[in-house]
């Protein structure tokens, strides 16, 4: 078989496959970031600076539930439209909670801080939510599990201290 046929094959095979995709999505068989409301009735969404100005009321009309709002990274970071969305949110209905992205580079006390001063918890809010992801940290890999758990425990303690609730956690495997 020549380079031709085998292209002109190659070809007429991704053709076949996008008409059979775009049938199934045309038909409703395919459904793109539309989950079934029945087998997924709360909605919610996770915001940070990367999602920019937030319209909560288009949000609220969408069926969003909930959303839990970056407020701090790590010891030092606050994000820039945490407050604008903690206060435009509280006029929609909306639930909302407030997240911390904990950074294994830093003590657990420091990032504590760093959440605890932008953040002010009232009744009808989300607890608090400490988002763990392991990564691009060659280190932990020999780390023994108490070693990893002490700096977010010590986070959670103080969290837990001062809100007087538990916080929840957020983690990748």
């Amino acid at each position: 078989m020549g380079k031709k046929t085998k292209v002109a094959i190659g070809a007429v095979s991704v053709l076949l496959t996008v008409a059979f995709l775009a049938t199934l999505f045309l038909t409703g068989i395919i459904k793109i970031n539309t989950p079934d409301r029945e087998q997924y009735p709360v909605w919610g969404v996770d915001v940070s600076a990367y999602q920019g100005k937030i319209d909560w009321g288009e949000m609220h009309r969408q069926g969003v539930q909930f959303a839990l709002i970056k407020a701090t990274e790590g010891s030092g970071y606050a994000d820039p439209f945490f407050a604008q969305n903690w206060a435009s949110i509280e006029e929609t209905g909306i639930l909302a909670g407030a997240y911390h992205f904990f950074r294994s580079d830093s003590p657990g006390k420091t990032q504590a801080e760093n959440f605890i001063e932008p953040v002010c918890m009232h009744a009808g809010l989300l607890p608090p939510v400490v988002e763990i992801e392991f990564y691009g940290v060659p280190k932990l890999v020999h780390l023994q599990a108490e070693e990893v758990h002490a700096e977010p425990d010590y986070m959670f303690n103080m969290l837990t201290v001062f809100y007087i609730c538990n916080p929840l956690i957020s983690a990748t495997r």
